[in-house]
């Protein structure tokens, strides 16, 4: 279990293996999937395109909890941690807007970084 998640004090626990969607965008470099990926699925459809995601947590983790603890392991050094390649996150707020932490673009300095809190990110869900 990737992202610790343990309802204590009549806490939730949400299960985001169903948002499943993925889009490569190869020319930009980015891949838009949801939480609900396997580190492992994800690579073996980037390796068709002679792409990889590189950041290795042991075993198989998914790519909410990835983004959730930034996940790392022994490639962190080469490509960096689950976290520094994240892109954007897309979060649903506790009213049902959706929020994007960032835009795809990877050169942008204005405004508060949300993405780089993973599961810290105040008051939302990554969706």
């Amino acid at each position: 279990l990737e992202g610790a998640a343990l309802p204590v004090r009549g806490g939730v626990v949400l299960d985001v293996m169903q948002l499943r969607q993925m889009e490569l965008k190869k020319d930009d470099l980015v891949l838009v999937c949801g939480p609900g990926w396997f580190k492992v699925e994800v690579n073996n459809m980037l390796e068709k395109h002679g792409l990889l995601f590189g950041p290795d947590p042991s075993s198989n983790p998914s790519v909410g909890g990835m983004a959730a603890t930034s996940g790392s392991g022994l490639s962190t050094l080469k490509y960096g941690t689950s976290r520094e390649n994240l892109v954007s996150l897309q979060m649903v707020l506790p009213n049902g807007d959706l929020m994007e932490t960032k835009r795809l673009v990877r050169k942008s300095s204005a405004g508060y970084d949300l993405t780089q809190l993973g599961s810290l990110v105040p008051r939302g869900l990554l969706a």
